[in-house]
């Protein structure tokens, strides 16, 4: 009943939790230093965007663990999804937990051109997400088997055998690919990386797939918008 196209049933308990919630994590927030994560992507005409807000734990010494809380998720009040209407977005929510801008240190999100705008537009560093630049390595990596696997594609319809020259192309890929792979897992794990880590882990890839890796995952890669969140780790 809650979901008819044509009405809306308010569920009073629930929404009785969220300014209890809203107040605790104002407490958690308040006079700290923090970055904010964000994503956004369409759904049915919607478009949401997802706001996470990231802090060190209370103990400055421990640099392998972080506090992080969802602050918003909502789709936007506008039909403009531009760098301006995010912008609105995130400054209501810091309105919204009495955050200060100069608590904001940084923000993260994907490599898209709206993100690396909003990070310009109010001055803070953009971390541009780590996972999508390997995304993009692999997919650099992967162009110049396009070819082969429309063949493998066009076998297995056919159910008949690869040349051994394809299958000894494909093992080889498969080595690489698991290479790839365990980088991304690391990049996902529970307790997080540093950025230096981060930097550890692409120079390993880049010693070995040059070609396909220096246009993403180099320290001085064009798509990374300000080289400092970037560089600065690696020479720490």
């Amino acid at each position: 009943m809650e979901n008819h196209p044509s009405s809306f049933c308010p569920r009073e308990v629930h929404y009785a939790v969220v300014d209890v919630v809203r107040a605790e994590l104002k407490d958690k927030v308040a006079e700290k230093r923090h970055g904010l994560i964000f994503d956004g992507w369409l759904e049915n005409g919607y478009h949401f965007v997802g706001t996470f807000v990231v802090m060190q734990p209370d103990d400055p010494s421990d640099t392998t663990q972080r506090e992080m809380y969802l602050l918003s998720f909502k789709p936007h009040k506008t039909r403009h999804f531009g760098a301006d209407a995010t912008i609105d977005l995130l400054d209501d929510l810091l309105d919204m937990y009495a955050i200060e801008a100069s608590q904001l240190c940084f923000l993260v999100g994907d490599n898209a051109s709206v993100n690396v705008s909003i990070g310009k537009k109010v001055n803070v560093p953009l971390v541009s997400c780590a996972s999508h630049h390997l995304h993009l390595a692999a997919e650099k990596h992967l162009q110049p088997y396009t070819e082969l696997f429309d063949k493998v594609s066009f076998a297995m319809n056919c159910l008949r055998t690869d040349k051994q020259q394809d299958k000894n192309r494909l093992r080889t890929l498969l080595k690489d690919l698991k290479k790839f792979e365990s980088v991304s897992k690391k990049l996902q794990q529970e307790q997080g990386l540093t950025l230096r880590h981060v930097r550890v882990l692409f120079d390993k890839l880049l010693a070995e797939f040059p070609d396909s890796c220096v246009r993403h995952l180099a320290s001085n890669a064009r798509i990374v918008a300000f080289q400092a969140s970037r560089t600065a780790p690696s020479r720490v």
